[in-house]
């Protein structure tokens, strides 16, 4: 058994053409597989994902071809592997052109598009005839990942980009139809395409003609899978194992690949932890087995990044996944430049990222240079870790689901300017702005679902605002509705004490001794009012709102009371049962006046709490040096600050405030100044306040 750090298993990624030594399984399909394409010239490789296409061209046709399977005294080839990618034709062009001694160029590639527009095929035949004279070579050309063209389609925005994908096709045809060289065109594609291809006039019937559906491996040909490649590299495989590994992997739907990748991992922890001798169970659980190996392999990679490399990473890994129309599943190719507009991240941050993902044998992600630039296209290197991934997934159900709220508010964005359709409202609007505040979308973000970002934003913003109006009227007509049942409810009980003390008032005119009777109903009268006046100052404990009219009142009252009270006529009871009611009413009559000066400071607060200005103002009230310092000035400085607008504290005012705090604690501390209960509450409230404003600052 090899003990240097060679892995007979590629792992994620397709087999390699030179790799073929390593690939078992296939001999029958590749034989199938070259006699089509000797019948047609043109054969299209369907299968489910992880059926293993790609590696059964690389690693099983070609070296065919090359050893001359497929023409008789024939072994010379030019071979090309490309992918449509962002610019299908371009990428066409220029995969043939690199068949020529000197590398193709931007300039030759545009050249040759030019006079294919004006001529047709004509001129890369052209070209295709004179390597072939100069050579005496065939020409091979795999398309793989055909169904990338699909997806290239669907997001051209014009006219001109759907011709591009037609002609790409038109000319993968004619290639593999004319005859004046023999040129082989083999496309793979995923088999929940199939129904796209429609799309292409010529391309369904050229594969109705020649079609190879992938079949899958059986027992015995999984099994040479298996046991090959360990065997050639000296390696033993315990058969409790090879027999786990036959039963599990018929459970997945990229079982290929997948397979590839947990016995590239058995391999590394035998030769580099356990060192048993023998890749065994133990080596299959350390690493998780089929279910968690690229899942634990990828989470690995994950826990080399720090916090901020992590964030990015995961907005990476959602750029580079989607899911269509279908439901499905897929990669989505995209270019560095975009990456780092989506991520506001440095291209030097997101490549050091990329790396983690390639290195150390996982080649979850491929990075390719992009022709005609220094830009670069980052891609999945396979759907498998889409969905074995089980971190990805739920990244991707997070994508999703903020790509839909998005693709909502656009929708009703674009019928609200049609005047189709009102403002957002309800938990609908609530949704929404949740959905803002949680994933904070950028337009470069949301432009790749659907452009709009804007107007949508804007309509978002102006629903918000049509609530917080709403909300607004709604709450002062509460409030006034309120107000005014109070102040009526408190003038009706006013009005009753008032009409009480007249009846008092002229019953304790008549002459006591005269009519001892008549005491005894002034004495009944006092204590019914006694029993009005508690539910009096019940009814003004209660209320906070009170307005100058029921201060009046309530005087008038106090003074209609002292009256009475300093007749000489009322007898020693009734007056000390009034007495009783006026001591009750002087608490009521201070409570309301309170009441009005806390109207008063909330009406301030209302017109400043939203100014810089007004804060600055009442920290200077709050300052022991100041001319205007008292008990009073300060109450109702510190309650100001209380409820003032946190948006307009700044480290320099909230450093101001921290001092004259300080300064108010140790003067009283020391005893040498002394608050009421009231003012203390409030500077303790003021503490509480200074503390979360300065946590504000600092994560901000």
């Amino acid at each position: 058994m090899r003990t240097d750090n060679s892995n007979p298993y590629v792992g994620l990624r397709p087999f390699e053409i030179d790799e073929s030594i390593l690939f078992f399984g296939r001999k029958e399909q590749i034989m199938e597989l070259l006699q089509q394409l000797h019948h047609h010239h043109f054969v299209a490789v369907v299968g489910s994902s992880g059926c293993g296409k790609s590696s059964l061209l690389r690693a099983g046709v070609i070296p065919a071809l090359k050893a001359g399977y497929l023409l008789k005294e024939s072994d010379q080839w030019r071979i090309a592997i490309m992918r449509p990618g962002q610019n299908p034709l371009y990428n066409l062009v220029g995969t043939l052109l690199n068949w020529r001694s000197d590398k193709a160029d931007s300039a030759k590639i545009s050249r040759l598009l030019g006079e294919m527009e004006a001529k047709g095929l004509e001129p890369l035949l052209d070209l295709l005839i004179e390597l072939k004279e100069k050579e005496n070579r065939n020409f091979f050309l795999l398309v793989d990942q055909f169904e990338e063209l699909f997806r290239f389609t669907k997001e051209q925005k014009n006219s001109i980009g759907k011709d591009e994908a037609n002609d790409f096709v038109n000319m993968m045809l004619e290639l593999s139809r004319q005859r004046r060289v023999p040129f082989y065109v083999v496309m793979t594609m995923r088999s929940d395409f199939m129904g796209d291809c429609t799309k292409f006039y010529g391309l369904p019937e050229a594969m109705n003609k020649s079609l190879f559906l992938v079949p899958k491996l059986n027992r015995v040909q999984m099994k040479m899978a298996i046991e090959g490649p360990a065997r050639l590299y000296g390696g033993k495989l315990n058969a409790a194992l090879v027999s786990r590994l036959l039963n599990e992997v018929g459970k997945f739907e990229d079982e290929l690949p997948l397979l590839q990748h947990t016995l590239m991992r058995i391999w590394d922890h035998e030769m580099n932890i356990d060192k048993s001798g023998e890749l065994d169970m133990a080596d299959y659980e350390a690493i998780g087995g089929m279910k968690g190996a690229l899942s634990r392999h990828a989470d690995e990679a994950l826990a080399k990044l720090d916090k901020g490399d992590f964030r990015v990473a995961k907005e990476i890994f959602q750029a580079l996944t989607m899911i269509d129309e279908h439901g499905r599943k897929t990669r989505r190719p995209v270019l560095l430049s975009q990456l780092a507009k989506l991520t506001s991240a440095k291209k030097k941050q997101l490549l050091k990222i990329v790396e983690k993902f390639i290195e150390d044998k996982r080649s979850f992600l491929i990075l390719n240079d992009l022709a005609d630039s220094d830009d670069k296209i980052i891609d999945i290197s396979h759907e498998s870790l889409i969905r074995e991934w089980q971190r990805l997934n739920r990244w991707m159900d997070e994508e999703a689901d903020s790509s839909s709220t998005y693709l909502r508010l656009a929708g009703a964005a674009r019928l609200y300017a049609e005047n189709k359709k009102d403002f957002l409202t309800g938990s609908e609007l609530q949704l929404a702005l949740d959905w803002k505040d949680k994933f904070k979308p950028s337009a470069v973000w949301a432009n790749r679902y659907q452009e709009g970002f804007g107007q949508a934003m804007d309509y978002l913003k102006k629903s918000n605002q049509s609530r917080s109006e709403k909300i607004k009227v709604e709450l002062e007509r509460q409030r006034i509705e309120t107000y005014n049942k109070k102040r009526l409810g408190t003038m009706y009980k006013v009005m009753g004490v008032l009409a009480l003390l007249a009846i008092i008032a002229s019953m304790a005119t008549i002459n006591y001794k005269r009519n001892s009777e008549k005491n005894a109903e002034i004495a009944n009268a006092a204590k019914e009012f006694a029993i009005l006046r508690d539910s009096v100052a019940l009814a003004a404990e209660q209320e906070r709102d009170k307005a100058e009219t029921q201060l009046e009142f309530l005087k008038t009252a106090q003074d209609s009371l002292k009256e009475i009270i300093d007749q000489s006529n009322t007898d020693y009871t009734t007056k000390e049962r009034l007495a009783s009611v006026s001591y009750s009413l002087n608490t009521v009559i201070k409570k309301s006046e309170e009441d009005i000066q806390e109207k008063e400071r909330q009406s301030i607060i209302n017109s400043y709490s939203g100014t810089k200005r007004g804060i600055q103002t009442n920290l200077k009230l709050m300052n022991t040096k100041s001319p205007d310092f008292s008990e009073e000035q300060l109450y109702n400085a510190v309650y100001f600050l209380n409820h003032s607008s946190r948006e307009k504290w700044d480290v320099e005012l909230i450093q101001e405030a921290r001092n004259n705090f300080l300064q108010l604690t140790k003067l009283i501390q020391s005893k040498k100044i002394n608050f009421n209960e009231r003012t203390i509450k409030e500077l303790n409230a003021f503490r509480a306040r200074l503390n979360q404003l300065e946590k504000t600052i600092k994560y901000n």
